[in-house]
């Protein structure tokens, strides 16, 4: 059902009614199709697409506009991938929804049981989230972990591990040990590695 434009306004600068993007959406696709919005604002375009049958994908630079998106529509956002390219956004993310977020950068499973592995890579890679600052007895926890999971393939010869806080010196000295006497190379990464920031 698309409803009238004054009951749904929010008060969003650039918001359309549903009604002309439904006449639009309409007229340029068909059910299944893949509507792409890259100003989307406050998700018209997309809550339209979905009530159409149609896929979408939509895009804003400003994180405000998902919020928005979030309020009006949460049943359609929680059923949608949602990818953050805004490095205050995820470094705000709690522990859960930041392990969701590596996890799909990577294209990792999370394993069930877990047993100190968050995700394993459609290649066997074991990944590892962490919210803190990591240091040295975590990275040689996380190698043994690795080693004994059941659904990790092994030998284990590479391993991810994602800190939102980053690393510490002995972080470091740790990984570079683990390289040296087992050949196992672990790649210390922070959300600014992963969004490719400067």
């Amino acid at each position: 059902m698309i409803m009238s434009f004054s009951t749904e306004k929010i008060g969003y600068p650039t918001q359309k009614p549903e009604r002309l993007l439904g006449r639009i959406i309409k007229a340029s696709s068909n059910k299944g199709d893949l509507v792409l919005d890259p100003f989307c604002g406050c998700g018209t375009t997309a809550i339209v697409a979905s009530k159409l049958f149609r896929k979408f994908i939509g895009i804003d630079i400003h994180p405000t506009a998902f919020k928005v998106i979030k309020k009006r529509a949460d049943d359609l956002f929680t059923q949608s991938r949602y990818v953050s390219r805004d490095l205050k956004e995820v470094l705000e993310m709690t522990s859960g929804d930041f392990e969701k977020w590596v996890n799909e950068f990577y294209g990792a499973t999370k394993p069930s049981p877990d047993a100190g592995v968050d995700g394993i890579t459609k290649n066997g890679i074991p990944v590892q989230t962490k919210t803190h600052l990591i240091g040295y007895e975590e990275i040689g926890q996380f190698r043994t972990d690795a080693q004994l999971h059941p659904q990790v393939p092994q030998p284990v010869k590479q391993m991810i591990v994602v800190s939102q806080a980053g690393f510490d010196d002995s972080a470091r000295r740790r990984a570079f040990e683990i390289k040296t006497k087992f050949d196992v190379e672990i790649q210390l990464k922070e959300p600014k590695d992963l969004l490719k920031l400067n």
